[in-house]
């Protein structure tokens, strides 16, 4: 990680990270520095956490989806499993898509329609997340004793497969009738358009809401999915580095990666966010390519 990235994320860790993961003692923590994950993190307060962030700022940071009594264990077995969110990941890149937020909206609108699904159909009241990229994670957390087959069955629900017989899905007495349910005006959900192997794992790390990104330098963040969709409005909300940088463009991102448009060469003074984009993607570098 370049120095002048190093301070950045350590800036924003230190005076503008909110903490907002539920039972964080109860999740393991990840962190990535470039190649090299830390698992196996466990934190009893936000405090604790954000200093830690702040101290040694990482590249992206994961939580588990799971619910563990000893968090910090080594092994699955030892870390007690006591539960883990539903989340449905998904992936703009999946898409057929030219540009980036072409792209990003057509995500928004399949996790639109998953939204509403769940919520009229299921009743239950789930979060979403923009992911820093081009994701969206749907986070549900009524029905953390789901098992792995019942994920795969609500799966199918999502996606439109009728043909099981009527299932338990949940610890809360909600029922998924697949035999008699119909959709009216139903919305077909690409099955390419959720990642099942995110919803399947019981013990899966997924991003943690208001962490940057570390390919892209946005943050991980809430979004209110009811409101009329604004692809700029996200990047722009998604954004929070302040100022201008100078930094040596080597090339420019294609249509399908420019979040931010680059259109100089060589030194450029580019406003703060572009440039941590552009260095984290490798458009550009520091005028002083030092390393730690």
């Amino acid at each position: 990680m370049f120095l002048l990235v190093k301070k950045m994320f350590a800036r924003y860790y230190d005076e503008e990270f909110v903490v907002e993961v539920p039972a964080l003692p109860k999740r393991e923590v990840a962190v990535m520095y470039e190649s090299k994950m830390l698992r196996h993190k466990h934190f009893e307060s936000a405090d604790a956490l954000r200093r830690y962030l702040a101290k040694f700022p990482p590249l992206h940071v994961y939580y588990s989806t799971a619910y563990y009594s000893n968090p910090s264990a080594i092994t699955m077995e030892a870390k007690g499993w006591e539960g883990a969110d539903v989340v449905f990941d998904i992936d703009s890149d999946k898409f057929e898509c030219d540009r980036y937020y072409k792209c990003l909206a057509e995500g928004h609108y399949f996790a639109s329609v998953i939204y509403d699904i769940v919520t009229t159909e299921l009743g239950v009241r789930p979060k979403v997340t923009f992911s820093g990229t081009r994701g969206f994670h749907i986070h549900i957390y009524e029905l953390s004793q789901l098992s792995k087959d019942g994920r795969g069955h609500l799966l199918e629900y999502i996606l439109g497969n009728y043909k099981r017989a009527e299932k338990y899905i949940s610890n809360k007495a909600v029922y998924v009738k697949y035999g008699s349910f119909r959709r009216s005006g139903a919305k077909l959900i690409p099955q390419n358009a959720v990642d099942a192997q995110v919803l399947l794992d019981v013990h899966r790390l997924i991003r943690m809401p208001n962490t940057i990104h570390g390919k892209s330098g946005l943050k991980c963040m809430y979004i209110d999915i009811n409101k009329s969709y604004d692809p700029y409005g996200i990047v722009e909300k998604a954004s929070w580095a302040l100022g201008y940088v100078k930094v040596v463009v080597e090339s420019r991102p294609d249509k399908k990666d420019e979040i931010f448009p680059i259109e100089c060469s060589g030194v450029c003074n580019l406003d703060a966010q572009t440039a941590l984009f552009a260095l984290l993607r490798g458009y550009a570098k520091p005028l002083k390519s030092k390393k730690t």
